[in-house]
């Protein structure tokens, strides 16, 4: 809808080269960093990417992980699930609380605020931890207007305008 120019602005996502050839992004305007998040007795660490060969590693479909996380998943040493369902996020952390995938890449805040508003639906999910490290660099999330838009960049220029003059600070 908004890569066709039908609705003025997506709310938020990261930048990549693919979405840049249809979205015109503002100005940063929170951070964002993915971990793994695995079940807590499944005592697993990792300092590298091939720490995680021959776990199945969960992934929502259509996300744009780190580039190097993306090379190596491509490689095949691990086996990938992708979440498709109407909440990925929650649906792969349940997954991993279940035991049906070894790890889910997630970004951070939002996993843990999954897991915070959803364990007394889902007591499952209090059998899940982040994983210490991040996967690829902290990115910063940003809202994007469609190439197709008339009015994109005159849009995307007014939102940097008002985004600074509320002074934020990107915090995690």
């Amino acid at each position: 809808m908004v890569r066709r120019g039908n609705a003025d602005l997506l709310f938020s996502l990261t930048s990549s080269p693919e979405r840049e050839r249809y979205y015109l992004f503002t100005a940063p305007i929170s951070s964002a960093r993915d971990v793994l998040y695995a079940r807590k007795d499944a005592a697993l660490s990792w300092t590298s990417y091939n720490d995680l060969a021959d776990l199945s590693v969960g992934v929502t479909a259509g996300y744009s992980y780190a580039p190097e996380f993306m090379a190596w998943l491509g490689q095949g040493p691990s086996q990938v699930v992708t979440m498709n369902q109407e909440n990925p996020d929650l649906a792969g952390l349940r997954m991993v609380a279940m035991g049906r995938v070894d790890v889910f890449i997630c970004e951070k805040k939002a996993c843990n605020h999954l897991i915070d508003t959803n364990k007394g639906r889902y007591p499952e999910l209090s059998r899940i931890t982040a994983l210490p490290g991040v996967v690829g660099d902290e990115r910063l999330f940003r809202a994007a207007f469609s190439r197709h838009h008339p009015d994109a960049r005159a849009l995307r220029s007014e939102f940097n305008q008002a985004l600074e003059h509320l002074d934020l600070e990107i915090t995690d």
